[in-house]
């Protein structure tokens, strides 16, 4: 895998990750949708860092790529700061991580909302057209 993957490839990454979150919480795959649905905001995240900065963070975490943003974006700044955004990106940060840590199940319902809030306020946050 290229540690510093081309802009391009990042944003088709993001996108791809989004349509398969979408299909895959319809189909009541929780557990893979919550992965697709936080590596959407990885990738995009990532993205929109290597367009501002030029570097490629090695992380995975969303907060942790929110706080490399904070400082040179206003709009991330709005989503580390605003608690129901932080919250929504805990959550899907959350559902990404516990399956895989515990033996635990997501309802895919609970999925619904992190969905509409990535598409809604997440990817307009940082420019992206969001994909219905």
């Amino acid at each position: 895998m290229d540690p510093n993957p081309d802009p391009e490839s990042l944003i088709k990454q993001s996108r791809f990750c989004l349509k398969e979150a979408q299909r895959l919480i319809g189909e009541g795959k929780s557990v893979l949708g919550a992965i697709a649905l936080h590596d959407h905001c990885e990738y995009l995240l990532k993205y929109k860092i290597n367009i501002m900065t030029g570097e490629h963070p090695d992380t995975h975490s969303i907060r942790g790529l929110l706080h490399f943003l904070k400082d040179n974006s206003p709009i991330m700044e709005h989503l580390v700061t605003n608690r129901k955004n932080f919250f929504n990106l805990v959550k899907i940060e959350r559902a990404y991580i516990y399956p895989k840590l515990f033996t635990s199940h997501i309802d895919p319902k609970d999925l619904i909302p992190l969905l509409q809030f990535t598409k809604d306020v997440f990817d307009r946050a940082l420019g992206e057209i969001s994909i219905n």
